[in-house]
């Protein structure tokens, strides 16, 4: 810089001086003795006032300006002074500045309000600040429009504390629609997709969807629902790092995630940010919701286009994935209770049909088609695991046309997937194909049977010791309600209960018929009495050779035997019966008068006591010769 010919603006200050001492020979204002006292006038005021001022002089509108002015200029400080306001807002000037420009020419002062600008400070971070500001045409001595006189007025925080008033507005209108349409519905589903509908709408993005975490904490679902405009719904399962292990921290974490640019994002891997590409998700935004330190659901909104995401809209993403999740709890809850209720009438139903039926057989094809019919499946089956064979043997099975007859078995192997996870859970598939928790020789040999959702509660006679397994199937992809599972799971337990029962008394009954056979057989006589009345509950048709009665006159009340016993023998005979019952096995004779021919008959008895399940004594046999 050149010293000035003249000491020339006279005053203090910063730029006082700078005027002073700028070369603005090499400018189109010239020396700045030359300058027209018009300017130079106007610089005087310009130096004097205490706010932001500058003047666009000349038809390059070469800027000059004040102290005030410099905490506008920013980084651009002191390039600004003496050069074209063309170069020194190149930003600014074609939309903004030249507009203004033009109407000064024609002698009009314009005024622009509410006007924010992308500032540099000198450490070089950017701030967006706020001004109103006003422009008065400077003229020269011949009354011409020579240069243009701009004033600033900095409104930033007023600006901020109305943009905030907006958003809360707009927030709370959001909030209280959202809330309208979803108490309207009473479906899981309708809930999901009516407000992401409205939440995509309003964000102006190309997909929004909520996806629900499975027990394992591994995989979301992507159940196809949600709002698309440009990039399709998801409707698979996936692991929750699959786009991006930089997501997964973020989620698992609980921290909303958020990049307005994945290709231009620093964190993504080249392989990443490859799958972005070629997926067309260029910007992504996503609120994970937490309940008990565990991670049960996310809300994803992804945009085909860089995407500034705002305060606000990450607010009501996060609202909204909030109250999704309570409104889908509720619906949920209401729906757990009237299939609970469903559920107890079904299985008091179920049981007492179970209870009727004769055999094991019998149970098991009853079993599956009160199932069949109450799930509206398109199969149904039983079939028993033979670990060791490599096998399982399809027992019993119902089913439509829907889904072909199951083969008499399966490899086990053909399902090593499928065969891990019964070992101690029940499987749930709701679709083979995207169900990435299953290998593909799993998915492969399922479909090949026809199914694509199934439920599979097994019964295991203790740890990794699979018995059997009720198998509820549908031809079509399925979501399997808590209730439907828990359905399952009680059948499970409760077939098994009653075939147990039909075998037991079927055991029984052959028990008891081989004893008739055998007490038909025997030329001795076979009795049983109720230990604490005595009362005989039980002769073999031996009675009649030897006592000379029929059975029914000796069965019940005690004093039927021991009137046939003669007076003198029949205490002695009770005493051991009472010597039985405490316990002891004895041996006696008495005799008695027979009742078909009046002939007397030495008896030769041994008592012994029949214990219960607890050791004590519950009735009393006998042999009689």
């Amino acid at each position: 810089m050149k010293q000035a010919e003249f000491d020339w603006p006279s005053t203090g200050g910063e730029m006082a001086g700078r005027i002073r001492q700028y070369d603005w020979a090499a400018t189109p204002l010239g020396p700045i003795a030359g300058w027209p006292q018009s300017l130079r006038t106007m610089v005087d005021v310009v130096i004097a006032m205490p706010g932001p001022a500058t003047i666009l002089w000349g038809t390059d509108h070469v800027q000059i300006y004040n102290d005030a002015y410099i905490a506008i200029a920013q980084d651009r400080h002191p390039g600004l002074l003496g050069r074209p306001v063309t170069e020194g807002w190149p930003d600014a000037y074609p939309d903004v500045i030249a507009p203004l420009l033009t109407d000064i020419q024609e002698g009009h002062a314009p005024h622009l309000r509410g006007y924010a600008v992308r500032l540099r400070g000198q450490t070089g971070e950017e701030e967006i600040r706020t001004f109103d500001t006003a422009l008065s045409p400077i003229r020269d001595e011949r009354g011409a429009v020579a240069g243009a006189l701009q004033t600033l007025v900095e409104v930033t925080a007023k600006e901020q504390a109305q943009q905030l008033l907006h958003e809360s507005e707009e927030r709370q209108s959001f909030l209280l629609k959202l809330s309208d349409i979803m108490q309207r519905l009473a479906d899981a589903n309708a809930i999901k997709a009516a407000a992401l509908h409205m939440l995509g709408e309003h964000l102006g993005v190309s997909r929004a969807q909520y996806h629900e975490v499975d027990t394992s904490g591994e995989y979301y679902g992507a159940d196809g629902i949600g709002y698309a405009n440009g990039l399709p719904l998801l409707d698979l399962k996936y692991r929750i790092g699959q786009f991006g292990s930089f997501v997964a921290a973020d989620f698992e974490a609980g921290r909303p995630f958020r990049s307005d640019d994945l290709l231009a994002d620093t964190r993504p891997s080249d392989e990443e940010r490859e799958a972005y590409s070629f997926y067309q998700i260029r910007a992504g935004a996503g609120i994970p919701l937490l309940r008990g330190g565990k991670l049960v659901a996310i809300l994803a909104v992804h945009d085909m286009r860089p995407h500034a995401w705002t305060a606000l809209e990450m607010e009501l993403i996060r609202e909204t994935a909030e109250r999704i999740w309570v409104a889908v709890e509720k619906v949920r809850t209401d729906n757990a209770v009237r299939e609970s209720v469903e559920r107890q009438t079904f299985l008091l139903a179920f049981s007492d049909a179970l209870r009727a039926e004769p055999d094991a057989d019998a149970v098991a094809d009853r079993a599956i088609r009160m199932l069949f019919d109450q799930l509206r499946l398109d199969r149904c089956y039983l079939s028993h695991y033979r670990v060791a064979d490599d096998r399982a043997d399809i027992m019993h099975q119902v089913g439509n046309d829907r889904l072909a007859p199951m083969p008499e078995s399966i490899r086990l192997s053909h399902f090593p997937e499928a065969f891990r996870v019964v070992f101690d859970r029940t499987l749930v598939i709701e679709d083979v194909l995207a169900d990435q928790s299953l290998a593909q020789t799993d998915r492969e040999n399922i479909i090949s049977l026809g199914m694509r959702a199934l439920i599979a509660p097994t019964l295991r006679m203790g740890p990794h010791r699979p018995l059997w397994v009720i198998v509820a199937a549908a031809a079509e992809p399925r979501h399997w309600t808590s209730g439907e599972i828990a359905l399952l799971e009680d059948v499970a337990e409760r077939l098994w209960a009653a075939i147990e029962r039909v075998q037991s008394e079927a055991a029984l009954r052959e028990s008891e018929e081989r004893f008739r056979q055998f007490a038909a057989s025997s030329a001795g006589l076979l009795w049983i009495r109720d230990a604490r009345s005595l009362a005989m509950e039980y002769v073999s048709p031996a009675i009649q050779t030897i006592y000379g009665v029929q059975p029914e006159a000796i069965l019940g009340d005690p004093k039927h035997w021991a009137a046939l016993i003669l007076p003198e023998d029949r205490g002695a005979a009770l005493e051991q019966l009472e010597a039985a019952r405490s316990g002891k096995a004895v041996t006696h004779e008495f005799r008695i008068l027979r009742a078909s021919d009046g002939a007397f008959r030495w008896i030769r008895d041994t008592n012994f006591p029949l214990l219960d399940e607890h050791g004590r004594v519950q009735r009393i046999g006998g042999i009689t010769d």
